[in-house]
């Protein structure tokens, strides 16, 4: 996974864009193979079923929450969660266990 853009900037709606490189299950869908991707930040949680967060592609996942959080200035871990029929419980795509990215960094 890469980071395009890793910034949220308060009271603007630019994009945290993460790409994923799948393989194995995911290797034909990626992203798509789940109905809801959930996306944890610090003390705050957004979903695809809301306006924050975009499944842009099979490898692109796009959070908007700028103009919506109030997370502190400085920097926050992610951890992603997909679920699907096949995942009820959730699949974790990021956490410290399973793979760890960068955080995001809130200005």
């Amino acid at each position: 996974m890469s980071y395009l853009q890793n910034y949220i900037v308060k009271g603007h709606d630019n994009p945290v864009v993460l790409l994923f490189d799948f393989d194995g299950d995911f290797a034909t869908s990626g992203l798509n193979n789940f109905n809801r991707i959930v996306v944890e930040i610090g003390n705050e949680s957004y979903d695809t079923d809301g306006d924050y967060v975009d499944i842009h592609s099979d490898t692109e996942l796009r959070i908007r929450i700028g103009t919506q959080t109030s997370l502190p200035e400085g920097e926050h871990k992610l951890t992603i969660i997909g679920y699907s029929t096949t995942y009820t419980n959730g699949y974790e795509l990021t956490s410290d266990d399973v793979m760890r990215i960068a955080p995001v960094k809130v200005v």
